[in-house]
């Protein structure tokens, strides 16, 4: 019976944090995608406030995930704002090379896992 119990507790935990990363994912997507409007989009890769404020935007988006979750903390909003303006800002120095996945590029696809592995750190950590 206990090896039943123990099989219970061990998917009720596999699913909660499949729930966590999934409200830690739709953040981020409405974070890095629905709250970024086109103009902003452009302006980005030419000025550094408007960097600034696509980042800021992001990072407001998952920190209110964080805090409904109880897992914010400080260091991990400086953590996810400082790699995350650092991640776009390295970005716009590489001319995009089309790659399969449906209009992504190579370099749209580096940058997504980068920012899914500061998330995912933010989460474990």
């Amino acid at each position: 019976m206990e090896i039943i119990t123990g099989s219970n507790e061990a998917a009720h935990a596999a699913l909660t944090i499949l729930f966590h990363l999934s409200l830690i994912f739709a953040g981020h997507v409405a974070g890095d995608v629905l709250l970024q409007m086109n103009r902003l989009s452009k302006l980005k890769r030419k000025h550094l406030w408007a960097l600034g404020l696509h980042v800021f935007l992001w990072t407001a988006m998952i920190c209110f995930v964080l805090l409904y979750l109880k897992i914010f903390a400080f260091w991990k909003m400086l953590f996810l704002y400082i790699t995350h303006f650092i991640i776009d800002w390295l970005k716009s120095f590489f001319k995009p090379t089309p790659g399969s996945l449906g209009g992504l590029t190579k370099v749209d696809v580096v940058d997504q896992l980068l920012h899914l592995a500061t998330l995912g750190l933010v989460y474990f950590f």
